[in-house]
């Protein structure tokens, strides 16, 4: 029964090791995979004008604001959006298009769409496929419409978008460029890149986020922009001033603690299972003594007995690992829709957790028996 228990214990270890190795496989693979954009050196705000303000009046702020910006020292690029990647944000619209017909049960084409302006690609440095950026000297102009990689490999496999238009209501958009796919556009950074279309902004769009990409430290341009916004507006309030790394830190902020927890839950787990193993060969240890004193007395060594003491321990850690792996194997898909760039049933991850859960187990089940006192085969069967 004690064996019993002590394969059950590593079986469990076992279950909770692969799982904590997957997600913590996911979490690196989550924050070294390429995002599409460069967070680093980006300083990111909000800023949400009255509704009922007049468009003129809309327009005029934010083309004033993002020109104080530009002339602040040490800036590289500003930029303005309708929604930040990384803020759980949706706005998936569909359009018709002037390459295919809509059904009567199928729009032509569904995408995450984006008003921008300033020069947002470049202080995000997006980077440009085909084509060029959008830049306010389209403004007034046949609007135009940039789209990223995936709506090109996706509604153009074997041809190139730009040139095309995609229509929403009485508004054409030609499309003059294709851009690199962004990570955490619908919210998620761990989501598959979906299709994209990026416009500029209507005049009087009165949300806006700001992004603004500095050779100074970010932090150090907070109270600078903030004075140059109550120039412009005294009573103009300024929401969620982060840095995008920091924003990219709160998006992997559930997947780090779901690792942490599982992992916390594995190794409670596995230290159970060493101590009960040790108190299953330090007890074996007495309990056997007059078997261990008649086998020096014929002949074996110490070696030998060391050998016979830890096996049975070994053996029962070792079906614990076999039913553990069966039991994750059966169980880690559960996890799919946390991971990410890692399968379920990768080996690699089974055998890693396999010698994490031995190594410990075999400095336990030594431990005992190598501390035993040299038996005196005589001594010891007279006591017994």
């Amino acid at each position: 029964m004690r064996t019993l228990f002590v394969s059950m214990q590593f079986a469990f270890s076992l279950v909770l090791l692969i799982g904590a190795s997957l997600l913590a496989e996911s979490l690196w693979h989550l924050i070294q995979s390429p995002f599409g954009f460069q967070p680093e050196h980006v300083l990111t705000f909000e800023i949400k004008l009255p509704w009922k303000r007049n468009p003129a009046a809309v327009k005029g702020f934010y083309d004033e604001l993002q020109r104080r910006i530009e002339a602040l020292p040490g800036i590289q690029a500003v930029g303005q959006i309708s929604a930040l990647p990384t803020i759980d944000w949706h706005l998936r619209s569909n359009f018709d298009v002037d390459w295919k017909p809509r059904t009567p049960h199928r729009d032509a084409v569904n995408v995450e769409d984006r008003a921008i302006g300033g020069n947002y690609f470049e202080a995000m440095r997006i980077p440009l496929l085909a084509g060029r950026y959008l830049t306010d000297a389209d403004r007034g102009a046949k609007p135009r419409a940039v789209v990223n990689r995936q709506f090109a490999e996706q509604y153009f496999p074997n041809g190139n978008p730009i040139g095309r238009h995609i229509i929403s209501g009485i508004t054409s958009f030609e499309i003059i460029g294709v851009i690199g796919n962004v990570r955490g556009t619908a919210g998620s950074i761990a989501a598959p890149p979906g299709p994209e279309f990026y416009f500029l902004s209507d005049d009087g769009d009165p949300a806006r986020s700001f992004v603004v990409r500095s050779a100074l430290p970010p932090a150090s341009l907070f109270r600078a922009i903030r004075e140059q916004v109550h120039t412009i507006d005294p009573a103009q309030a300024i929401r969620n001033f982060a840095t995008f790394d920091r924003l990219i830190d709160r998006s992997v902020a559930q997947p780090r603690f779901n690792m942490g927890l599982l992992g916390a839950f594995a190794l409670f787990a596995t230290i159970l299972a060493c101590m009960g193993i040790y108190g299953v060969v330090a007890y074996s240890v007495a309990q056997r003594s007059l078997e261990v004193g008649i086998r020096m007395a014929l002949g074996a060594t110490r070696k030998n007995v060391l050998y016979l003491l830890i096996k049975r321990t070994l053996l029962a850690a070792l079906a614990g690992i076999a039913i553990g792996a069966t039991a994750a194997a059966l169980l880690t898909p559960l996890l799919r829709s946390e991971l990410y760039g890692v399968e379920p049933g990768h080996p690699l991850t089974y055998l890693i957790g396999a010698l994490l859960l031995l190594v410990p187990a075999l400095a336990a089940t030594i431990a005992p028996a190598a501390k035993t006192p040299p038996l005196n085969p005589g001594a010891t069967l007279r006591t017994n």
